[in-house]
């Protein structure tokens, strides 16, 4: 959500450099509980670690930054896959030339620096590949920070080695734009923007005689972990908020109170109220999944059903817009933890605003990957507040497609059939009473290209392959006229579920690959798999090739392929980095799948 989204809300001025005796200062603020980023690199992250802390303190949501892996960049990324948490990743020259040891016993000579000139561009290509493979496996949010180079005094000659050094910075960071500009969770950061209001000279304190890059200077650190922790923020981006009632949505209390006593919109002091109900309303429109988690009587969903009671309390929020209500008088961070598994989202994407600080402290206990932000008690600043959700709830430049703007929408839909599931007689009977069908239909050049690239570039879950693709790349694909690309809509009892699947295939005369299948986390466990690959195979009659490239992620496909009946693949199968290819042949194989889903193609997308 950008600024001037909401109307009247208070803005303040980014935060001025801070001064090592100041980061200090600030970065003991940071709880126990703080958010774990893990900091990599070899040169100057300890500095930079203190003033990430500090920045992260003074926005108001503090990280823990743990001390960096011992062993090389590749190493410490792979270590990482599948942990939770956000990555911040301090490349240096030295992580793509060993050569140039931050602590070597010697400088290199003449000779060797020439050999290392010469190659350096495959070499410099060859690092951001794979750093862009571990970050892409790693699927979490992060921020690579180039390296940052002093500048060199003038007069210098051309070929000198600190010249060729500056340039092959500057060649590595050009490098890193370029091939992570294709990954959707996480950003590059431009140092040299972060520095744009401090001269060159004051960058760096100096080099020592072996290091072959800077020793940050207390003001550059401070301004790269200002803009770093912007953008770690930026990077990561929740989807679901969720609000608390009583004093937050509304001022009162509605069991103490009575419908009478309860308001949002009649005096000043409601001014709060009525903004965060302002930001509900424009992070709906933008794709967020907003809820209500209270400690209240079922009674409390009057506010949301009865109209006369709405317009009373004064909410501009409709019904139909929370996704997911929650009212008991159950611990919250119970509630919260099963609107996450209805939803099947990770508890890490919520944001509890509530003004209870003992109900924020329980369920920061409990789930302390939940953003948890206290709303402000009458007469209270609440400046801050707007700040950080500005913050938090910030949209990319990306246009938004439909299912964007109506994620809340099935998200919404697939919480109330979780909630149909809860009380089926069998998941069987459940998912026959769904009367689903999904609807393929074929893309061509320009279609559907927006969601198409979303499903394939952000599913991690259900996603064959892991590959992410840019504009370029998906263009390939579609014109390749050997490829077939699908779209897959849901649509059951409750209701259109929007498009939550793409299918690349490509066909020879002898076999069938399937190249590309990802779909929303939001349809899993619905057979939507089984049906598809039913479809396929029925379709093609021929064996059907499947490649599965293993993410650390995305095992619900491996479950998938040995559900439906393809020879047994096991986890232990795939190395690491390999992929394991699968065959279906009809005239062999028996489909061992249940399938609740009739699929049905449409000619047009």
């Amino acid at each position: 959500m950008t600024a001037g989204a909401v109307d009247h809300l208070p803005h303040g001025a980014a935060p001025a450099p801070l001064s090592l005796r100041q980061a200090a200062e600030h970065a003991s603020l940071s709880p126990a509980s703080a958010e774990q980023v893990r900091l990599l690199g070899t040169a100057w992250t300890g500095q930079l670690a203190l003033f990430v802390r500090a920045y992260a303190a003074s926005t108001g949501h503090p990280v823990a930054v743990p001390a960096p892996a011992a062993g090389a960049l590749d190493a410490e990324l792979r270590s990482l896959a599948g942990e939770p948490g956000p990555v911040v990743t301090a490349v240096c020259v030295e992580d793509v030339f060993g050569e140039l040891r931050w602590e070597s016993s010697a400088p290199l000579d003449a000779a060797a620096l020439q050999e290392l000139f010469a190659g350096s561009d495959r070499r410099i290509a060859d690092f951001a590949a794979r750093l862009r493979d571990q970050l892409a496996r790693h699927a979490t949010r992060y921020v690579v920070v180039p390296p940052v180079f002093p500048p060199l005094p003038l007069p210098v000659a051309e070929r000198s080695p600190a010249l060729r050094l500056a340039r092959l910075a500057g060649r590595i960071t050009d490098a890193l734009v370029e091939t992570l500009a294709g990954l959707p969770h996480g950003s590059v950061l431009d140092t040299d923007r972060a520095l744009e209001t401090l001269p060159r000279v004051a960058w760096a304190d100096g080099t020592g005689p072996r290091t072959p890059g800077p020793v940050l200077s207390e003001e550059a650190a401070s301004l790269i972990a200002r803009d770093l922790v912007t953008r770690l923020r930026l990077a990561w981006q929740p989807k679901v908020l969720v609000t608390d009632l009583d004093g937050t949505l509304w001022r009162g209390i509605l069991s103490e109170d009575g419908p009478a006593g309860v308001r949002s919109h009649a005096v000043a002091e409601d001014a709060a109220h009525r903004w965060w109900q302002r930001m509900l309303l424009c992070a709906r429109g933008q794709g967020f999944i907003i809820g209500v988690c209270s400690k209240n009587s079922p009674n409390a969903l009057d506010a949301f059903t009865d109209a006369a009671l709405r317009e009373h309390v004064g909410l501009l929020v409709p019904p139909a817009d929370f996704a997911a209500v929650s009212t008991s008088w159950t611990p919250k961070s119970e509630q919260l933890a099963a609107m996450a598994k209805a939803l099947d989202l990770p508890t890490d994407v919520f944001v509890l605003v509530d003004d209870n600080p003992v109900e924020l402290a329980e369920v920061a206990a409990t789930h302390p990957d939940i953003t948890t932000l206290r709303f402000p008690s009458p007469g209270e600043d609440w400046s801050r507040l707007c700040r950080t959700l500005q913050d938090l709830t910030a949209v990319g430049d990306s246009p938004l497609t439909r299912e964007d703007r109506e994620r809340a929408h099935y998200y919404g839909l697939r919480y109330r059939s979780e909630a149909a599931r809860a009380k089926a007689m069998s998941v069987d009977d459940f998912l026959a009473s769904l009367d689903m069908r999904l609807e393929l239909a074929p893309v061509g050049p320009g279609q559907a290209t927006d969601r198409c690239l979303q499903l394939l570039n952000r599913a991690n879950r259900f996603h064959l392959t892991g590959h992410r693709f840019d504009d370029a790349s998906w263009l390939r694909l579609v014109d390749d006229p050997d490829t077939e690309v699908f779209t897959a809509r849901l649509i059951d009892t409750f209701g259109d579920h929007g498009i939550c699947a793409v299918i690349v295939t490509d066909t020879a005369k002898d076999r069938v690959r399937l190249r590309e299948f990802a779909m929303s986390c939001r349809v899993l466990n619905r057979t939507l798999e089984t049906a598809v690959f039913d479809w396929l195979i029925g379709r093609s009659r021929r064996p059907v090739h499947v490649t599965w490239c293993p993410t650390g992620r995305n095992d619900t496909v491996l479950e998938a392929l040995r559900g439906h009946g393809f020879p047994t693949v096991t986890r232990a199968a795939a190395q690491t980095d390999g992929a394991v290819t699968v065959v279906f042949d009809p005239a062999v194989d028996e489909a061992r799948g249940k399938n609740y889903v009739e699929v049905r193609l449409s000619r047009t997308s």
